[in-house]
């Protein structure tokens, strides 16, 4: 669960990642990325459950971010 912030920092900055698809390919290649460094550097073990767990702390962050943009959104359109 790593890339929590990770992806939302991205929903937030950068339109293209307010996709699912995007933020998912993301999350995905940044733990991607870790894992590999820990293997080269055998500095930790490369472990595929990390890299799934961690698309899945992505859906989730992704999720949370949509659910709190759309409270937004609708609290400003109620005004």
């Amino acid at each position: 669960m790593k890339v929590i912030p990770f992806v939302i920092l991205l929903y937030i900055i950068w339109a293209p990642f307010r996709r699912l698809g995007w933020a998912v390919l993301a999350g995905f290649l940044c733990s991607l990325s870790i894992e590999c460094i820990q293997f080269f550097t055998r500095l930790g073990k490369f472990e595929t459950d990390d890299i799934m767990n961690n698309v899945i702390g992505v859906v989730i962050g992704f999720l949370g971010c949509k659910v709190i943009d759309r409270i937004i959104r609708w609290t400003i359109k109620r005004q």
